[in-house]
């Protein structure tokens, strides 16, 4: 059994407090088990007895606590604590618990890494507990929201199940349930018993109170996309014309994308390596239809050979009359010119670099702040329609907003946020003429709109705070 808390992240109080609870349970499970022994385990040292509450509490908020049974019958369990570290959370076995995930830094990455010990045999568990995270961006956001649609407005004392988005069973506990199983809350000076609409009313800050109380979902953050914006994107009717293919074109790609309407504009986000880690190209299509834009292919791929990515992007050009291609040159610039070079035959080619500005009406904006609008303003308008696979919405999900700036984090497995690059280009490449200026039709589509923030998940009884 694996235990890895965020206790030692959360702050030193909550680890001594969860160590001392831990304590005592140790202290009864001592009766049940022929042989009961904590040991501080760390690498390059002997395993030496914990036989002190302030020894057992520092291996416990340091991630080094091992605890063994042994069984009437002869046989060990073993209960290890581990630190939130994806390079000390692998190459173990066992039903494994995680605490407090939404304050895990890098909680993707110890995904990745625990994922596998629990796949590994049937008898293995992962289970994990948290409050909703402070930030839409981080990890176990997606993977606890809701279906579309799903309201808790009941109180129910056993809490509710539900199956997330992300595929996973989640009980949902929030503190109406849990007053309702006998729970109490109490007054911070006198201690007095409170009902969670009294505990709410006396909380400084509202919006926390809702989110580790009432297990409200955040509806802000650093990612630049909102999962209920995706969500739209990938379930909406016109989705089912959509594909997603990892690994380059197969042989039958037309047939398998059917019936589309030409002309289409292709973005293509570029990347020369095939390492695991590395960064991967990536194409999308996109037909117009409709006052849509339905991303009818993205393809990824893996390769340190230009002559297929250029093959790749030769097959499509010269298959579907292509009105423009548009290939970041940022980083790539010589093989982007020469893509150009080569292309340039079959439709119009277009290099931008995101490092330039372009001229939107009166403005003059960065290029990748520009790009990086065209996605979120089609997504926040209900325009874009993207393939619906959960690999496109990972991807997406990567893409960060900071003070105006887009920028993308890069998962365990390179993964780049590349699909919504090659995808934005592909936008550019329908709401750009071919001159390079806009129009008042698109220009109205590019410029960044202002929208109060979509309201997430949220329990209608909260009262409001005493005037």
């Amino acid at each position: 059994m694996i235990l890895a808390s965020a206790s030692l992240n959360v702050g030193g109080e909550v680890a001594l407090r969860a160590a001392g609870v831990f304590w005592r349970v140790l202290a009864r499970m001592r009766k049940k088990f022929t042989k009961l022994e904590a040991t501080a385990v760390e690498p390059g040292v002997a395993p030496f007895f914990l036989e002190d509450i302030a020894a057992f509490q520092s291996a416990f908020a340091n991630g080094k606590l091992e605890v063994s049974f042994t069984h009437d019958d002869g046989r060990v369990s073993r209960l290890k604590v581990l630190a939130p570290n994806p390079a000390t959370a692998r190459g173990f076995s066992g039903t494994v618990f995680l605490d407090e995930i939404g304050f895990i830094p890098n909680f993707r990455e110890l995904w990745d890494a625990v994922e596998p010990i629990t796949s590994s045999d049937p008898s293995f568990r992962l289970i994990m507990g948290t409050t909703p995270p402070a930030d839409t961006s981080h990890y176990s956001h997606e993977l606890i929201v809701p279906p579309a649609g799903l309201t808790f407005e009941a109180t129910t004392p056993a809490g509710a199940w539900y199956r997330s988005e992300a595929g996973l069973m989640v009980h949902r506990v929030d503190a109406w349930d849990a007053h309702a199983a006998g729970a109490q809350l109490f007054h911070p000076e006198t201690r007095a018993p409170l009902s969670p609409d009294e505990h709410r009313a006396l909380a400084l800050d509202k919006a926390a109170w809702d989110r580790n109380y009432g297990l409200r979902l955040a509806t802000t953050g650093t990612a630049a996309i909102a999962l209920n914006l995706l969500s739209h994107a990938q379930t909406r009717p016109e989705s089912a014309r959509c594909l997603f293919l990892e690994d380059g074109l197969p042989a039958d790609w037309r047939v398998q994308l059917g019936e589309i309407r030409e002309p289409v504009t292709v973005g293509f986000d570029v990347a020369t390596t095939e390492k695991d880690t590395s960064n991967p190209s990536a194409v999308t299509i996109l037909e117009q239809a409709d006052g849509l834009h339905l991303a009818r292919l993205i393809v990824r791929w893996k390769t340190s050979d230009p002559k297929v990515s250029t093959a790749l992007l030769r097959e499509i050009v010269s298959t579907l009359r292509t009105r423009r291609l548009v290939i970041d040159a940022s980083n790539e610039r010589f093989y982007a010119r020469q893509v150009r070079d080569e292309l340039s035959r079959h439709c119009p080619v277009e290099l931008v670099v995101s490092a330039e500005n372009i001229q939107v009406g009166p403005d003059s904006l960065p290029l990748k702040t520009y790009l990086g609008n065209l996605v979120v303003n089609a997504l926040d308008d209900g325009r874009l329609v993207l393939p619906p696979h959960r690999t496109v919405q990972q991807d997406f999900r990567l893409v960060r907003k900071q003070r105006g700036r887009f920028d993308n984090e890069v998962d365990a497995s390179g993964n780049h946020g590349d699909t919504f690059d090659s995808t934005k280009l592909a936008l550019h490449g329908w709401l750009t003429p071919a001159t390079g200026a806009f129009t008042a039709a698109t220009l109205a589509q590019v410029l960044t709109p202002v929208r109060p923030p979509l309201p997430l998940l949220r329990r209608p009884l909260l009262s409001p705070a005493p005037l």
